[in-house]
């Protein structure tokens, strides 16, 4: 599954918001049967390889 369209505030950027973000959005995307995420920009494809799922 893509993950694209995962905006942070400004304000929150580099308070580790957006890798619980994106950790949430696979936690629930893995409820639904998913098992590969691929990152839609450079961002979330930083997250995913701090959250292990890359």
């Amino acid at each position: 599954k893509t993950l694209e369209y995962i905006v942070v505030h400004p304000a929150n950027r580099g308070r580790g918001v957006a890798e619980r973000l994106v950790e949430e959005v696979c936690r629930m995307e893995e409820a639904k049967g998913v098992k590969v995420f691929e990152p839609g920009c450079g961002a979330i494809h930083r997250c995913l390889e701090h959250i292990g799922k890359i």
